[in-house]
């Protein structure tokens, strides 16, 4: 029998409740379709970079990461820049990449589609030398990812979140943030998303115009605090309408410094906690495979 695809899979067992059952699943069913699948499960935090980097030096012709959106995040920044495609399994909590570009959480849908997919070129954005796929953000989303305790995720997936919104939601000082546009021009906020992708949190669209396959970055700043704002902020999501201006600023650039005192960072779901920081696009986009 002829060997297809020669695939490293890099997965998650935590990353939802059936991930290392769905995993094992994936892996059967790819060698079904004449591919070699080396399955390996990450074991702690940033094991999946590590084993990303590795396997630059060897003769794997596929990198296949499953899990969730972090997990992802954290394969990615092990590979870069490498010439190795790279394919996403979703098997997380809210799998924000998978909505962005097509992919099926039917397991062996996903499958099917990355034998069937295409190459194609995915820019990235990095905030302080770490990429993102999705977005970065700072202030009150940030605070919650923070406190989400990593046994509860593991246990009540997206609950987890909600209960760290409303613990968060009673406690969130609401400090100043100041968004520097990078063309000299600043916005002071109380939170800030910088986009590589339209969904945000799930299903939400946030920034419609921004988009994987674009050089550029879309900056939402929630430029109204207060328990009250949030609420309306929750609300335009809810109802799939933009942001009024008297309560948000947006811009489109290709990098932006953010600054403020006390205030959480988070990409791609992932606590990061870096500030200040400067958010701009990576140098160079990578290979991944993508739906038809």
């Amino acid at each position: 029998m002829t060997i297809d695809r020669r695939i490293l899979m890099i997965a998650n067992p935590v990353a939802g409740s059936q991930a290392r059952a769905l995993a094992e699943g994936a892996r059967q069913y790819l060698q079904n379709r004449n591919c070699s699948v080396t399955l390996y499960f990450t074991r702690a935090a940033g094991d999946a970079e590590r084993r990303a980097r590795q396997c630059q030096d060897e003769d794997y012709t596929l990198i296949v990461a499953a899990g969730g959106d972090g997990t992802l995040n954290e394969v990615v920044n092990g590979m870069y820049p490498g010439g190795i495609p790279l394919a996403f399994l979703p098997l997380g909590t809210t799998n924000v990449f998978a909505l962005e570009v097509g992919i099926s959480f039917d397991v062996y849908k996903a499958c099917e589609q990355i034998l069937t997919g295409l190459e194609a070129p995915v820019f990235l954005g990095c905030i302080d030398g770490r990429l993102f796929t999705l977005m970065a953000s700072a202030g009150f989303d940030a605070e919650v990812v923070r406190r989400v305790d990593g046994r509860w995720k593991a246990r009540l997936g997206k609950f987890a979140y909600v209960y760290s919104a409303l613990r968060t939601y009673w406690r969130y000082p609401f400090p100043q943030i100041l968004v520097n546009d990078g063309n000299g021009q600043s916005v002071s906020g109380y939170g800030v998303v910088v986009s590589n992708a339209r969904y945000y949190g799930g299903r939400f669209v946030l920034s419609p115009s921004a988009s994987l396959r674009k050089s550029s970055l879309e900056v939402c700043v929630l430029t109204r605090p207060g328990r009250f704002a949030l609420l309306l902020y929750s609300f335009f999501l809810l109802i799939r309408k933009p942001f009024p201006r008297s309560m948000s600023h947006f811009f489109t650039t290709g990098e932006v410094r953010i600054d403020g005192e006390g205030v959480a960072v988070q990409v791609d779901g992932d606590d990061v906690s870096c500030f200040p920081a400067k958010i701009s696009l990576a140098s160079n986009p990578i290979t991944m495979i993508l739906p038809r």
